[in-house]
């Protein structure tokens, strides 16, 4: 198992690189508020949102802690029939995780359709060139 030769290696290849990523959203979204609020303060407002509760679902179902607290409790359990179970509750960790639960399709959805929202209201803006909004689209 990887995190038994090193739980750095194991945290590494699970999705906190890419949380980081989502979550330099968190300084983008607010940024981006305040600069086209004045254009379209509803639009903003839903696009903030969705952003918002998109990162709050990555956040919330990521599962690298989860699986290596598993993977803890395997290295020390003692029966068959303990690992068997832990076998099936790490399975249902990876079937819940970021990657392949419905909320990862929400979410996606949510970031996408913030995204098109903001490079909408940034058309109207003059703080922002034509080929900004159209890269965003």
């Amino acid at each position: 198992m990887v995190h038994q030769s090193s739980r750095a290696t194991a945290v590494l290849r699970g999705d906190l690189l890419i949380l980081l990523l989502i979550a330099l959203y968190l300084g983008t979204i607010p940024a981006l508020y305040a600069a086209l609020r004045p254009i379209s303060p509803v639009a903003m407002t839903l696009a903030s949102l969705f952003s918002l509760l998109a990162v709050g679902g990555a956040f919330a179902t990521e599962a690298t802690f989860s699986l290596l607290h598993l993977g803890d409790l395997y290295a020390t359990a003692v029966t068959d029939t303990d690992r068997v179970q832990l076998v099936a509750a790490a399975e249902a960790v990876i079937a819940s995780d970021m990657w392949h639960s419905t909320g990862a399709y929400a979410g996606g959805i949510l970031l996408q359709g913030s995204g098109f929202i903001i490079s909408w209201v940034m058309l109207g803006s003059r703080s922002f060139s034509k080929v900004t909004p159209l890269s965003g689209c």
